[in-house]
């Protein structure tokens, strides 16, 4: 292959380079120059091929570790992920739990207390009731107190004024009897007088008694 039908847009082959062929002309370049330099590029050549394959590997290298370092970091985002939400899990749990055990509680203690409370309330009642009952028989006791002095009294009273009346039919009684006598002495003076004759006057000693000390009766 001649050096002039190399193409500037393919890459030249390693071989090509190192052994290329130039037609020989006079007064041109030294072929051993040119030889060498030729084999200067070659080498050159042989030395970017090597770095651009190296490169290369390094490259793929570095997407593998890339894309394995990717895969790594997704795996561990959604273990840590996986692991958050396992842990809000819990933590939602364990705050229903509590919710429930703390809405238990104050249910228990509310319900203790409204017991508390009735039992207070019933206690309570219980002693105004009976404070109401001591003061209802005290106040009945002082009743039948109160009735039974008016019910002496009143039967004090009827026998006064049952003896009263004894009396005072006693003293109508002698009062009749002094009448009657009175009347009697009274027709018997008359009598006397009539006849000119002088009479003692006949006096019931019943009678006197009903009269005051130092009077006499009539004539």
């Amino acid at each position: 292959m001649s050096v002039l039908d190399v193409d500037l847009f393919v890459p030249p082959q390693l071989e090509d380079v190192r052994h290329p062929k130039f037609p020989l002309v006079r007064k041109g370049y030294d072929p051993y120059d040119v030889l060498d330099y030729v084999a200067q590029v070659a080498d050159r050549i042989e030395d970017l091929e090597r770095e651009l394959h190296r490169v290369r590997q390094e490259n793929e290298s570095t997407r593998d570790s890339r894309e394995s370092a990717k895969e790594a970091a997704y795996d561990e985002l959604a273990d840590r992920m996986a692991e958050l939400l396992r842990t809000a899990e819990q933590q939602a749990n364990r705050t229903r739990t509590e919710a429930a055990e703390e809405a238990t509680k104050r249910l228990e203690d509310a319900a203790s207390r409204a017991e508390d409370i009735v039992r207070e309330a019933q206690e309570a009642a219980d002693e105004m009731r009976a404070r109401a009952d001591a003061i209802l028989q005290t106040a009945r006791e002082e009743t039948d107190r109160i009735l039974g002095g008016l019910a002496d009294r009143r039967d004090g009273m009827v026998e006064e004024l049952r003896e009263a009346k004894v009396r005072l039919a006693d003293v109508i009684q002698l009062l009749d009897e002094a009448v009657s006598t009175a009347e009697r002495q009274s027709e018997r003076a008359q009598l006397a007088v009539s006849g000119d004759g002088m009479l003692e006057p006949d006096v019931d000693p019943e009678v006197s008694d009903i009269f005051v000390e130092g009077e006499e009766p009539a004539s």
